[in-house]
């Protein structure tokens, strides 16, 4: 009887099992996982930052024959000049590796604080591509005499190139490159709001992005300055993501 007793209060003592609510564990779980993955996929895809900043900055040295507003030469361009390697290398190879670095940045702040504003950015990036490369076959503009149609609003004397000069080419063209700069500023934002990556390299992607894709449209070095400046944040953001540990955080 005292057995039965004590393994009466055995029974009492123990407590229930906690009642797991399946809906919750439903809609939780696989969000972590994807984060997981996302987040594996991000911390290489970051990568390519570094590289795009380099292939932009080169391309911004030299003179592209794509914004030639002389006709002859802009002619000869689009002969013989398109499909050349440094052409391909500055222009379709550079918008590879900024794209794939804009979707490494958005996996990688999948779960954390700004993962809504790298995911707008990563929309307006696509957006203003895909208005740019078809157009001018590169994502960083480069031409200054659009400087003075700028500077007095008159977008209907904006000249890009023989091609493109006013009307609704050269203002679509324009808004692509707005989008752009939005894009990168919109990442910086959520690189800054992160807490996993550092503030600073946020704050270089959002001074970055206006020179590197509008800058070119009134000087043309400052697309340069904005290269070096995103080739550091891009080298930061590599540091910094090859240190997280798979909870987000970075590890000392």
């Amino acid at each position: 009887m005292t057995q039965a007793t004590g393994d009466a209060r055995m029974d009492r003592a123990v407590p229930a099992p906690h009642r797991v609510n399946a809906r919750r564990t439903g809609a939780v779980a696989p969000n972590h996982r994807w984060a997981h993955t996302l987040r594996r996929f991000g911390r290489l895809a970051i990568w390519a930052l570094p590289v795009y900043a380099v292939l932009a900055g080169l391309g911004a040295l030299r003179r592209d024959p794509a914004f030639s507003t002389d006709p002859a030469r802009f002619d000869h361009y689009i002969d013989d000049g398109r499909f050349t390697l440094a052409h391909l290398t500055y222009s379709a190879g550079a918008a590879f590796f900024g794209l794939l670095a804009l979707i490494g940045i958005t996996a990688l702040l999948a779960g954390v604080r700004g993962r809504r504003l790298a995911a707008a950015g990563l929309l307006c990036g696509l957006a203003g591509a895909a208005v740019l490369l078809p157009e001018v076959g590169t994502l960083v503009l480069r031409q200054e005499a659009a400087r003075r149609a700028l500077l007095h609003g008159d977008l209907a004397h904006l000249a890009l190139n023989a091609q493109l000069r006013g009307g609704t080419g050269a203002v679509v063209v324009f808004l692509g490159a707005l989008a752009l700069t939005a894009a990168w500023i919109l990442v910086g934002l959520a690189v800054w709001r992160s807490r996993v990556l550092q503030k600073s390299d946020g704050v270089l992607l959002i001074i970055s992005a206006p020179l590197l894709y509008l800058g070119g449209l009134i000087l043309h070095m400052l697309p340069v300055l904005g290269a070096l400046l995103l080739l550091a944040a891009g080298i930061g953001l590599a540091f910094t993501a090859a240190r997280l540990n798979p909870g987000g955080s970075a590890t000392r």
